[in-house]
């Protein structure tokens, strides 16, 4: 079994531009429709359509995304310390 290569950095950046036409185009006239088996959150939010599984997707990545700017600023914040 072969191992395969990572994608390239703007293999990434392409993918990542491209990323919003391709959900438009999946989900597009699909966004009312009841999914077969609803998800619920770990605080008991019950996700039963397309629309609210992709608004809690975003929601969820923002939380990463908040999450790193916070990791960033510790470190800086460190490295200035250390530096004097």
């Amino acid at each position: 079994m072969g191992r395969k290569s990572l994608p390239t950095i703007s293999e990434l950046i392409h993918l990542l531009e491209k990323q919003v036409d391709r959900i438009e185009q999946t989900l597009e006239f699909r966004l009312k429709e009841v999914v077969e088996k609803p998800f619920t959150t770990s605080t008991g939010l019950t996700l039963s359509t397309v629309e609210e599984l992709l608004s809690f997707c975003l929601y969820h990545e923002g939380m990463h995304f908040a999450t790193i700017k916070s990791f960033k600023r510790i470190i800086r914040n460190e490295r200035m310390n250390n530096v004097h």
